[in-house]
């Protein structure tokens, strides 16, 4: 009889420790390697000729800290004035932008990011010197 009630014993804590170890698992997947929404990084409003502006993406988590190990592509379309700016480095599927304004104007761009509902539209102004 002392046998089997210890391996019972041994048993339920397995099985309780198994269990534990889900549910731990499962919250630490859903909260720090899921992304909830994406935050965007400064864009200026106003720039000079040759000036090189950069939109990148920071994937944000359940606890409001970045994803370890995660990035958040986006696509990006041009309204208006896509004649007046160079693009530099094209890392839109890794969440990173680089373009170069080359005359004045202004210049409209769409930003639709796969972890976000609605896109976002900046609006930046390029000056002469």
């Amino acid at each position: 009889m002392p046998e089997t009630k210890n391996s019972l014993n041994i048993l339920i804590i397995g099985g309780v420790t198994f269990v534990v170890l889900i549910i731990i698992s499962f919250l630490i997947f859903n909260y720090y390697f899921s992304i909830y929404e994406v935050t965007f990084g400064k864009v200026p409003g106003k720039v000079k000729i040759g000036d090189s502006v950069t939109i990148s993406l920071t994937p944000i988590n359940g606890a409001g800290t970045i994803v370890p190990f995660r990035t958040s592509p986006f696509e990006i379309k041009f309204i208006e004035g896509e004649s007046i700016i160079k693009v530099v480095d094209d890392k839109s599927a890794e969440g990173e932008f680089v373009f170069k304004t080359t005359s004045p104007g202004i210049t409209k761009l769409l930003v639709t990011p796969k972890h976000a509902l609605k896109p976002t539209i900046f609006e930046i102004i390029v000056e002469i010197q």
